[in-house]
């Protein structure tokens, strides 16, 4: 997630980067750390890129630039003997990164970036199944039907209820549809409708969905959670009964 953190609207507009979250800190270097720091606990970003513009005294330097060199500006202890911009008994005065970037066209350059960084960075569904598979624990349909058996598992069909209704499902299975699974979980768990000391196992049509699934139930804090591999084209053709 790219997230970029702007002093006032009238810097950045909202409806200037639709497909990117900007956020307004208000002004001053309190705000922005104040603002900064909540975007963090909240967000967790990949990418925090602070945005703004600023006046010069070198009529030459204009468009984008990427600053490299900081340091209290607004620190004025020279009566005590220290340099404009010096913090008294602080060894650090100014943080500087040794180099310059000027770009002529801020707003071309800055749109420019973040197009190509969304593109470089969005993955496909399969790219985010194979990661989530790397993460969660798959079962096979006869360990599955072991546990159902036993009556061990939450055995929970993710399916939209229109896959079911051409196809059936497991009996004695739960129905919570992927789309409405964040939501719903925690209230079956509360009325004792899905018991989170036993397995909870899913399956979706064919084990995409449920391996997306099983990685957002886990952080959500749920232990024990696996999915079937190969789903529900697999369980109709084993020892499970469809209703």
């Amino acid at each position: 997630m790219i997230l970029i953190l702007v002093a006032v609207k009238e810097e950045l507009s909202k409806n200037d980067l639709p497909n990117i979250q900007i956020h307004y800190t208000g002004v001053g270097k309190i705000n922005a750390a104040i603002k900064t720091l909540k975007i963090i606990k909240n967000y967790a970003p990949s990418l925090i890129i602070n945005y703004g513009t600023a006046g010069s005294l070198n009529k030459e330097l204009r468009g984008l630039v990427e600053a490299t060199r900081f340091f209290q500006r607004d620190m004025d202890a020279t009566p005590l003997g220290f340099k404009i911009g010096q913090t008294p008994f602080d060894d650090i005065s100014e943080i500087n990164f040794g180099f310059k970037k000027l770009y002529p066209e801020s707003w071309i350059i800055l749109i420019c970036f973040l197009k190509i960084y969304i593109i470089m960075t969005i993955k496909s569904s399969k790219e985010l199944v194979n990661d989530a598979l790397k993460e969660i624990k798959t079962i096979s349909h006869a360990e599955a039907s072991k546990l159902h058996k036993d009556g061990i598992c939450n055995l929970i069909d993710i399916r939209e209820p229109s896959e079911l209704e051409m196809t059936g499902t497991i009996e004695n299975s739960i129905n919570i549809p992927r789309s409405h699974l964040e939501f719903q979980f925690e209230p079956l768990v509360q009325n004792g409708i899905i018991d989170t000391n036993k397995e909870t196992v899913l399956f979706c049509a064919a084990g995409g969905r449920s391996a997306l699934t099983v990685k957002t139930l886990q952080e959500m804090g749920c232990k024990k959670v696996s999915h079937i591999q190969g789903g529900f084209s697999v369980l109709q053709n084993s020892k499970f009964k469809v209703k």
